[in-house]
Parts: C-alpha cells; structure tokens; sequence
C-alpha cells in the first residue's frame, strides 16, 4: 500500500510578497498592474502619457516588484526626480522582479507539521520555490523524510512558484516538461505540465502528471480560455501518451477550478480518468479544498486511470492547516496546534491523500 497526495503549499520559506496579500481580490488587483506595467516596458516606443504611467505604477507597486535595469536605464535621478527616461524597450535590458516576503519560523513550523500530517509516500507540490528550498525544508523541518525531492524552474513564471515532488520510497524515473507547449505561437502553460515516472518498490511504475493551471484573475474570460486550453492540452497528453499502453498515470495539481466549469470540462469528461471522489463515492459536501469569501469549492484534484482506480483504497481531505479550520470552528475541523489564522496557517488549500493498493 502507498499514499499519493496533492499540496498547494504555498510556498516553504518564502512568498513573492505581492501574493502574500490576504484577500485574493487584493492580490489579482495587483497583478492586473504588474501585467500593465509589464506590456508598457515592452513597447517599442514611449509615449509620453506610457512614461508618466510607468512611474506611477513603478511606485504603486514599489512594496512588491522592483524594475531591474541589467544594460542600459529606463530611469534616472532618485526619489520625486525619479523619471523614465528610455525612449523605448531597445534603450535598456532587464525586466520586473518580485520582491519577497519570509514566512515567521511558526509559519514554516506549521507547513512542515502539515506535511507530516498528510504522511504520502509521494507528494506532488504546488508553488515551491525550487529544489534547493525543498532540499533545505526536507532537511531542516522534515528530518531527510523524503529521500528525493524535484522541482523544474518553469520558464513561464518569474514569481518562484513552481511545482515539486518528494518521494519516500519510490524513485524517480523519466522526466518530461511541457512548458515550452505552444498552441498558435502562444504559451499553453501557465508554469508546466511535468510528467514523472515513480518507480514503485513493486517494479511498477505510477505516472504523474503535475499542473497548476492559470488562475482565475476577477473570473476574466481570458483567464477562462487560458485554463481550458490548459486543461485540453492535458487531456491531449493523456489521450496520446498514456490512454491504452500505460496502466497506472495520474493528473494532479490545482486547477482553480471546480469540477463542473466550463474551463475544467475537457478533463472532466475524459474516458480517460476520474477524479478520485467520484471513485469512492465522496459526498459533495466533502470535497472542498479551498475557502474563499463564503464558498467552499474543490479546486485541487487527483484524477486517475481506470487502471489506478481499481486500486484506490481511501480518499481523504486534509484541512487542518487552512486559516478557516482556526476562523470557523463551527467546521468541526481542529487545527494544528499553531495554527489560528490566516497569518499563521500552513495553506489556503488543503491537501487530497490517497491510498492506492500498489
């Protein structure tokens, strides 16, 4: 018998601070802007209405982003005589970089108390800063748990929150990303599609295929038609690489999405996998993994093969290192000893774990 759980950590050690915000509006507030100021700095030409617009959004945003000038200088001068000074992108190289906000030693305390809670023999993570924070975090919090870890820095997103992977007692086989997957010139990934061989202590292989797909962003259109090519080019994958010839795959990760949206939809109607509540019979009432303004909604998942259902044996939401699980007690959820709120929760998410008879 082994685990296979999903985790949004939400990072280890620290968080790009602009997502660090409490409310979710907030947050997509703000990255609206970065996007802004980022399709400004890459005219070709400044107009004199984009220069007065890149400096007031370069001080708007000045707790969280910080413009680096590698070759040449947008600005000049300092303070209120700060001014863009480039005629366009050709004067200057560089690019917007994300500041960052450490979490408190009870933070990291918590996340790794989570960990151990959700006790998988493989762990797939969502936003890890890279191998050497789940290097350090496995051997400062976990006591070398896991015996290997991966991470692949995902070219699609400069903010350090990419996806991960620990194992216990399988081992890792072929790796394969999908990050450079274009669909009419553009980008499909918001960071990957990583597909990962474990290599069980029974000879047999279960293959991963790990995602987190573009989020929300205020339930613009954009954002809509980005996840549901996301989620149809998975779909794809699965059809073409795993259907009929691999007997044990499985695509995990978070969606920001529920199950019956339109965005999700090429997933959720593939002959090709099921989502492991509905393998077990889960109630709808407890399915959520995510709590925000009111609504309970699962939004993270681990959808497996025909093959791999038969051999599900137990599915399980843990929710003890939400904030909500402290702010609503009436939950009937009780919280890691630490935990009482949003500044000192381990995860917005809660992690899926399942026991496969393998």
């Amino acid at each position: 018998m082994i685990s296979l759980a999903t985790y949004n950590v939400e990072n280890l050690f620290d968080r790009p601070a602009i997502l660090n915000l409490k409310d979710q509006a907030a947050i997509n507030q703000r990255l609206a802007q970065v996007a802004e100021l980022q399709n400004l700095i890459d005219k070709d030409s400044y107009s004199a209405a984009d220069k007065a617009r890149i400096k007031a959004l370069d001080n708007e945003l000045s707790r969280f982003i910080e413009i680096q000038e590698d070759v040449g200088k947008l600005f000049t001068g300092r303070g209120n005589n700060r001014r863009v000074t480039a005629s366009g992108r050709g004067d200057w190289i560089g690019g917007i970089q994300f500041l960052r906000a450490n979490f408190s030693d009870q933070q990291r305390l918590n996340t790794a108390a989570m960990i151990k809670q959700i006790n998988a023999d493989i762990l797939c993570l969502v936003e890890v800063e890279g191998n050497q924070a789940l290097r350090s975090f496995n051997a400062e919090l976990l006591n070398y748990r896991y015996k290997q870890h991966l991470s692949i820095d995902s070219p699609n997103d400069p903010r350090g929150i990419d996806l991960g992977l620990y194992l216990r007692t399988p081992t890792l086989g072929r790796i394969q990303t999908n990050a450079f997957d274009k669909k009419a010139g553009k980008g499909i990934f918001s960071r990957d599609c990583l597909e990962i061989e474990c290599q069980l202590p029974s000879g047999e292989s279960l293959f991963l295929l790990l995602n987190h797909f573009k989020s929300k962003m205020n339930n613009s259109p954009e954002s809509d038609t980005r996840r549901k090519g996301q989620a149809a080019r998975v779909a794809e994958i699965v059809a073409q690489r795993y259907a009929g010839t691999i007997d044990y795959y499985a695509v995990v990760g978070d969606f920001n999405d529920t199950p019956d949206s339109g965005p999700i939809s090429p997933l959720a109607t593939s002959p090709h996998i099921r989502d492991v509540f509905d393998v077990v019979n889960q109630p709808a009432n407890d399915r959520w993994t995510y709590f925000y303004r009111g609504q309970f909604n699962q939004i993270d998942y681990v959808m497996v093969s025909p093959a791999l259902a038969a051999k599900v044996r137990g599915v399980e939401v843990l929710r003890q290192g939400m904030p909500v699980a402290a702010d609503k007690p009436e939950l009937g959820i009780t919280p890691l000893p630490g935990i009482t709120g949003h500044s000192t929760a381990a995860s917005d998410h809660g992690a899926i774990r399942v026991k496969l008879d393998l």
